[in-house]
């Protein structure tokens, strides 16, 4: 119920997307997305910048859009906005995305690229997906 709510659609293979990329830049100090999923969905965290997580919504092959939680304030977007579009490269031999696109900012895949490595970082505070419901 609470897909069709947000509409988004389950993939079947999330495992491409998930990991922790960080942003290349000259310009901006280091900034790092998490992809980790939950119940099917795929969950974006940006740190610094996000308070929590977001959802991923599939729009096309390997493209998303950011939506946000209902009730965030403007200043924990961080780099992008509601319905920013995300944009992963396709997966490499290892089957998994070596980098995404974030509105106009590129971040690459760090290692390791394990699944049971890949943690969510978040503040102190607790969301979770299933609490939301």
């Amino acid at each position: 119920m609470f897909c069709i709510l947000l509409q988004i659609e389950l993939l079947p293979n999330n495992e491409q997307y998930l990991g922790e990329y960080v942003i290349v830049s000259q310009w901006i100090p280091e900034v790092i997305v998490t992809i980790t999923q939950e119940d099917g969905l795929l969950l974006f965290t940006q740190l610094p910048g996000s308070l929590g997580f977001s959802y991923l919504k599939p729009i096309a092959t390997h493209s998303f859009e950011v939506i946000y939680r209902a009730g965030l304030a403007c200043s924990v977007y961080g780099l992008g906005q509601n319905r920013e579009r995300v944009f992963f490269d396709p997966p490499s031999a290892n089957g998994k995305s070596p980098g995404l696109k974030f509105g106009p900012f590129i971040f690459k895949r760090t290692l390791p690229t394990a699944k049971s490595d890949v943690k969510t970082r978040t503040s102190s505070l607790n969301f979770s997906p299933s609490g939301l419901l």
